[in-house]
This record gives C-alpha cells, sequence and structure tokens, in this order.
C-alpha cells in the first residue's frame, strides 16, 4: 500500500480547503439518505468558509429511493448541487443526460492522482470520472476463532476451503435433524459478493469494454457453489437478513460481509467468543471489489459549482472524513492513508488485515446496466438457495436477456 504523500500535493490540497469569505451568504443543497447525518463536517465547513451554508437534506431510505428522488427531481429542474451516490445508481445515466459535472473537471491532476487508481475505476464511465469515492468498503471473511479452532481447522484461503470448511461446521446440536450450526452466511447485500467470486476464478461479469456477460463457466461456478452450499446445509437458505445477528449469536462458522462491520461486531458478540477476520477467499487469483457510496456534483452555476467543489474536497480530506474512518470505512487516498489514525491502526492485526486488502481490489467501471444486475442476480440467488437443483445455467441465460434488452432501450 502506498503511504507517501508528496509535500506539493499536501500543500495543493491545504490551498484548495484554505476559507474564504463571500459577498453574500450562499446555501448549497446537499442530499443524503435518512440514516447519513454530516452535521459535525458540515459545521466544521461553514465555520471556515463564512458565507457558505450547507443545507443537510434527507431524502432516501436506502439508494434506490434516493436515486428515484433524483430522477424525480431532475425532470422537475431542483437537483441538489451536491450528492451522496450509490455507486451502482443512476451516475451513467446522469452524465448521459447532461446534469452531472464530472469529477475530472472540478479536480486538478494532483487532486485526483491523491485518490487510489483501483478506488477511481468504480466511478468511472465510457474514461470519464464522474463521481469521487466517499464512504467506501470491501468485503471480508470474518470467523469465530473459537469454533475453528475446536473444529480443527484453519483460516480458508481459498473458495473452495471455504466451502470445504464451511460443509464440516454443520451441525445439528440437539439431535432434532434440524441444523443449528451452519457453517457460512452471507450478509443481505448477496450480489455484492458473486462479483470477487468471480473475479477470483478467473471471470469477469463486465469486460473493459462494457460488454457483460452472466453466462460464464466462472458465474456458473460460483452459483453451484451457492447451490452445493445449501444442500449440505452449510448455507440457511434465504436467511441474509439476519446473518449478522445469528454470527454474533454463534450459530455460524463464517460470516462474509463488510470490513464496515467490524465495530458492529466487536460490540454484538462481546465475550461470547474469540473473533477474526481474512481475507476475502482467493482461488485462480483473488481479487476484492469496493462498495459504499461516492459524492457527486449537479450542473447548477458556475459559483455553485466551484463551491460544490470545494465542499466536495473538504469531505473527502482527511479532516472531513474523520468520523468515516473511525466507523471502519476504508481510506481510499494516499492522504488519508498517511494520516494518523490510519497509521496506528495498520499496527493493530484485526485492522491490519482489513486496511492490507486495499491492495487486492479490482475495479470496475460503472455500468447503465448496474442496478438491472443486481436486482436480476439477488432474485436468482434466493431462487437457487430455495431449490438447489435449479438449472443454473438457464436461468443465468435469463438474465443476460434481461440485461441485452435493457442496453437495447438504453
Amino acid at each position: 500500500m502506498k503511504k507517501f504523500v508528496s509535500l506539493v500535493l499536501t500543500l495543493c490540497l491545504t490551498l484548495s480547503l484554505t476559507s474564504f469569505a463571500l459577498a453574500e451568504d450562499v446555501t448549497l443543497e446537499f442530499w443524503v439518505r435518512n440514516s447519513d447525518d454530516f452535521s459535525n463536517e458540515i459545521a466544521t465547513f461553514e465555520a471556515a468558509n463564512p458565507g457558505v451554508k450547507i443545507k443537510q437534506v434527507q431524502v432516501g431510505a436506502n439508494y434506490d429511493d434516493l436515486v428515484a428522488k433524483y430522477n424525480a427531481a431532475q425532470v422537475a429542474g431542483n437537483l441538489p448541487q451536491v450528492a451522496l451516490v450509490g455507486q451502482r445508481h443512476g451516475i451513467p445515466q446522469w452524465y448521459d443526460a447532461g446534469v452531472l459535472v464530472p469529477a475530472a473537471e472540478w479536480m486538478t491532476e494532483e487532486e485526483q492522482a491523491d485518490v487510489m487508481d483501483n478506488f477511481w475505476v468504480r466511478y468511472t464511465y465510457n474514461g470519464v470520472r464522474l463521481a469521487v469515492p466517499f464512504g467506501s468498503s470491501s468485503p471480508v471473511l470474518w470467523y469465530n476463532k473459537t469454533m475453528l479452532d475446536e473444529l480443527g481447522l484453519t483460516v480458508p484461503e481459498t473458495l473452495t476451503q471455504l466451502k470445504e470448511a464451511a460443509i464440516k461446521a454443520v451441525k445439528d446440536v440437539d439431535g432434532d435433524g434440524a441444523t443449528d450450526i451452519y457453517g457460512v452466511n452471507f450478509n443481505s447485500d448477496t450480489p455484492w459478493y458473486i462479483q470477487p467470486m468471480v473475479w477470483c476464478l478467473g471471470g469477469n461479469v463486465i469486460s473493459e469494454d462494457g460488454t457483460i456477460n452472466m453466462t460464464s463457466d466462472e458465474m456458473v461456478k460460483v452459483f453451484e457453489m451457492l447451490a452445493e452450499l445449501v444442500s449440505t446445509g452449510a448455507l440457511p437458505a434465504n436467511q441474509h437478513s439476519s446473518a449478522n445477528a445469528d454470527f454474533c449469536n454463534g450459530t455460524s462458522l463464517f460470516y462474509i460481509s463488510s470490513c464496515a462491520s467490524k465495530g458492529g461486531l466487536q460490540k454484538n458478540i462481546g465475550d461470547k467468543f474469540e473473533l477474526g477476520v481474512a481475507l476475502f477467499p482467493g482461488e485462480v487469483t483473488r481479487n476484492v471489489c469496493i462498495g459504499g457510496n461516492g459524492l457527486a456534483i449537479f450542473k447548477s452555476t458556475p459559483e455553485l459549482e466551484e463551491l460544490s467543489a470545494k465542499f466536495v474536497k473538504f469531505m473527502i480530506s482527511v479532516e472531513g472524513m474523520g468520523f468515516q474512518l473511525t466507523q471502519g470505512y476504508m481510506p481510499f487516498t494516499h492522504s488519508q492513508f498517511a494520516s494518523e489514525l490510519i497509521q496506528e491502526r495498520l499496527q493493530d492485526p484485526m485492522w491490519n488485515i482489513v486496511l492490507s486488502q486495499v491492495d487486492y481490489i479490482k475495479g470496475q467501471n460503472i455500468h447503465p446496466a448496474d442496478s438491472t444486475i443486481w436486482s436480476e442476480m439477488t432474485n436468482l440467488i434466493s431462487a437457487v438457495e430455495a431449490d438447489p437443483t435449479l438449472d443454473i445455467p438457464a436461468a443465468l441465460q435469463k438474465i443476460q436477456d434481461a440485461v441485452d434488452e435493457f442496453m437495447l432501450l438504453y
């Protein structure tokens, strides 16, 4: 991991965040989800920039809801100046509609260079950087170390080893014929974990030229693995909404979730068992994706766009990201990595594993069909877990047809 930040880059970032005063007050609207609250960061920015007011508006229950609000505002002509955006939600569409100001237009080359390339890729469309990363995370393998040691198993490094260990962990504790201890479960955002599994087998979901392949051999193998895990009792069928709680209660050996789950897991597990974390399993290779959200700027006036850029640059600075990084989100700039907080975390064995996964992040450009792929894959995961004998190649072909139809009409 790169930890060096040049003196020139630091000076440029400092100058870009220098306070200034306006002749009259200007208000910027900043739309976020209902669960987001950046009041402290906003207060710090406003104190350093007299005359600039940031109006935080909580408008969406989740990313799907948020994008619907943006789309409605686009039609009504009242989009906010700054927007929290989900990486698979509408970004290419807003750019193609001409309402989004690409990040490449309001960030200098030095500022763009501070953002790690593998994080940039996820917010790039047709070679243009549209939004900047913000609340970023990656999937990791959490495990019950106490249970793992009792079973005499080692931490799996590959998908095959994960499957084999998960099957060995299955246990009917009370002898009633029902599984009480499962081997593995995924968090409820299940499609997020399919993509790196396909990558780790050597495949791709979306190629560099934008071609979508939902029927690859690697994709088939991933879903066959899910089917096998369900049929052997290692994976509870369609119980992802309770996966976190089940793991914390000691009824699952492995739990695949975001690295940002660390604080919550430690709090809820307490002294029930020893928590362990490992890199997301590899196979042919080891690659992980990034999740979370970014910040985008919608077109308005030159003055408002300039102030919006200043606010966004503050939000992704070491000072602006302080709380996010404390909560467990991943640093995505060289400046953030060089910060005292992250350097201290690298000394902690568990944090070191989480942060070292940055080296394995693989970017995939945003695509207009991202949401379609996600929703179709969610349905297929549910179907396969309900019926492990499902014809997987045929089901994947239906997804491919749906995606192709979407792009034909796009």
